[in-house]
């Protein structure tokens, strides 16, 4: 963000390296071999180091923007640092998401149309292991009282999932997390709890989603909508994309208005939610990121 924007950063990333970074720093590497972006390269430096205190303190201690992508204890520790009075900050803490299905408009789609919004829902989830904020953990049905089109998704998402790899360590720390979840509350799973590869937990309410954000690696919940309102009646801040389908975008911006809802940043399609853009979590991060000065 702040490399578009065309500021001077220092990055820091993670210390694992991913074939996803090497892959983004060597395109990023050749666009500073050319010379129009000569003052991009010397003003930008991608580095890796431990978690330091006093790094980070000095860094911060020069920075005139902070941007931080993490959790919310990686917030909060950034929050503490002392920084430049006039610093702008954006702060990324944890997210978690939801999508809402209309069954009618399902039982409409031909097979071919079918199978690509499975395809679609797996590539807003389990391509991550919805570990990106913006996957869906819970899935709200409408107009589906006799579970047919909830059978027919998730066994036809069930099918989809013959080439994912859960490795053994992965599996025993999703089977964790499920156990995790489950021990907080009263809840009936509606998938069979011996198959691993999917997890599924019914829930009666909308209310108290708290731990919503933990659940990664193939495990939703689902709930029974009467009406789309009740979605848009959901006010926590932790949420931050609304995934759709079989609905209308005149449909959402309705429901929307009509319960003034503050808490998603973001709705889309399903098959959308890993798209970026200079849009993100509330915030239109080039003008963030900027100053503007006024000469009259």
């Amino acid at each position: 963000f702040g490399l578009i924007s065309g500021n001077a950063n220092i990055v820091r990333l993670s210390q694992k390296t991913t074939e996803q970074d090497q892959i983004i720093l060597k395109n990023i590497s050749q666009l500073f071999k050319r010379n129009k972006y000569k003052k991009l390269k010397e003003n930008n430096a991608f580095v890796r180091y431990q978690q330091d205190d006093i790094i980070n303190s000095y860094l911060c201690s020069y920075a005139d923007a902070k941007v931080v992508w993490g959790g919310n204890k990686t917030v909060e520790y950034f929050k503490n640092i002392k920084s430049k009075p006039k610093i702008r900050e954006v702060f990324f803490p944890d997210r978690f998401s939801i999508g809402v299905l209309d069954a009618n408009k399902l039982k409409l789609l031909n097979e071919q149309a079918f199978k690509q919004l499975i395809k679609n829902f797996y590539n807003d989830t389990y391509l991550v292991d919805q570990n990106a904020c913006s996957s869906p953990r819970l899935i709200v049905w409408l107009n589906d009282k006799t579970n047919k089109m909830k059978k027919k998704f998730w066994s036809s998402l069930k099918l989809r999932l013959n080439n994912y790899d859960l490795t053994l360590s992965r599996g025993y720390e999703k089977i964790l997390t499920l156990y995790d979840f489950l021990s907080g509350g009263k809840y009936e799973m509606s998938s069979d709890p011996k198959d691993e590869s999917i997890f599924v937990v019914k829930v009666s309410s909308l209310e108290k989603l708290e731990n919503l954000s933990k659940l990664k690696l193939g495990i939703f919940l689902e709930y029974d909508a009467k009406a789309l309102d009740e979605v848009f009646k959901i006010d926590m801040p932790a949420l931050q994309t609304l995934s759709y389908f079989g609905l209308k975008k005149e449909q959402m911006l309705k429901c929307f208005n009509k319960q003034k809802n503050r808490a998603f940043d973001r709705i889309v399609p399903m098959g959308t939610v890993l798209g970026m853009d200079m849009n993100w979590d509330g915030y239109t991060i080039p003008y963030t990121l900027s100053r503007v000065i006024n000469l009259e």
